[in-house]
């Protein structure tokens, strides 16, 4: 399988969105995330990556580095935190290690921009898997982080503090 990983940028979103909001709907249904929750693919600091085959988007990775104001899930971005938003990837193309290769190439810009921790938050047991053998663990657990318009669903916050053993 030939796939290619490729960074953008503000300028690509135009480009890419349609496609990429109805990926997202595939993969998520209906707790898919709408157009303004990819606001960070407006940011120009922000770190965000497309998987593509055959030409078509199959998958992204979207990250960026807390503001220094700025809180999420109880951490606050003066700790120079790099928090991976989302990763999605179509079904068909899942356990071939895309998803892995997309999370280490946010953990290396991650430390590469200065950061000295990472934040994610997640409810897939695939994602808290990968993120514990790279050294997260889970700092709290959101009961009321996902809402699928019917019922809350909890949500682990893992966090890695740079320094600690991978």
């Amino acid at each position: 399988m030939s796939t290619i990983i490729m960074r953008v940028t503000p300028k690509d979103w135009n480009r890419i969105k349609t496609e990429l909001l109805g990926i997202e709907k595939q993969i998520f249904g209906d707790i898919a995330f709408d157009e303004e929750c990819f606001e960070t693919f407006k940011h120009q600091n922000a770190f965000n990556l497309i998987v593509y085959s055959h030409g078509r988007i199959i998958g992204y990775l979207m990250s960026q580095k807390l503001s220094a104001s700025g809180v999420h899930c109880g951490m606050k971005g003066k700790d120079k935190i790099f928090y991976l938003e989302s990763v999605g990837i179509l079904s068909k193309y899942r356990g071939k290690g895309i998803g892995k290769t997309l999370f280490e190439k946010f953990l290396l810009y991650g430390k590469r921009v200065g950061c000295t921790a990472y934040l994610l938050d997640t409810r897939e047991e695939p994602m808290i898997r990968l993120a514990q053998r790279h050294g997260f663990r889970t700092v709290s657990i959101n009961t009321k982080h996902f809402w699928d318009g019917k019922k809350w669903s909890s949500a682990n916050i893992m966090r890695k503090d740079l320094g600690e053993k991978k």
